[in-house]
Parts: structure tokens; sequence; C-alpha cells
């Protein structure tokens, strides 16, 4: 919180606020680029010619959980060694 905390006079209860408000208003849209990048998966990687509706589309959950995990360790792994 140290960028948001200036700009409230320096009161921590409302930089939290302001903190978890931030997040609550930005989930939907990760959930939603989630959404595509597994829909987006599932598409490029079902058979050709494949008649099966990407939301049918079997361990399209997993597929979620996988790019979840991976997009959450990225970061981690991409940091330069100190």
């Amino acid at each position: 919180m140290p960028t948001l905390l200036p700009r409230y006079g320096k009161s921590q209860g409302l930089g939290v606020i302001v903190s978890l408000l931030c997040l609550v208003a930005v989930l939907p849209y990760i959930a939603l680029q989630l959404k595509g990048i597994v829909l987006g998966y599932s598409l490029l990687s079902s058979a050709p010619g494949s008649a099966v509706a990407p939301d049918s589309a079997l361990g399209a959950e997993d597929t979620a959980l996988v790019v979840t995990l991976v997009l959450g360790c990225l970061p981690c792994c991409l940091a330069p060694a100190a």
C-alpha cells in the first residue's frame, strides 16, 4: 500500500479499504481474461472439424487452474536473482 497511503492523508484504515475495493473491482476482469485464455486454448487444441462446443469441452476447469497457476508463478520465475 505504499502508493495508496499518501493519497488518503496517511490514514492506514482508509488505505486498506481503498485497496480492498480496488481488488474486488478488478476480480471480474481477471476472471474474464482467464475465461478468454481457456476458451482460446480449447478452440486451438480441439481436433479440426470437430463439433464440440468450447463450453462442453472436458477438462476446461483443469485448464483454467493450470493457466492461473502458470500466470501466478510467472513473475516469480522471471524475477532476476538478487
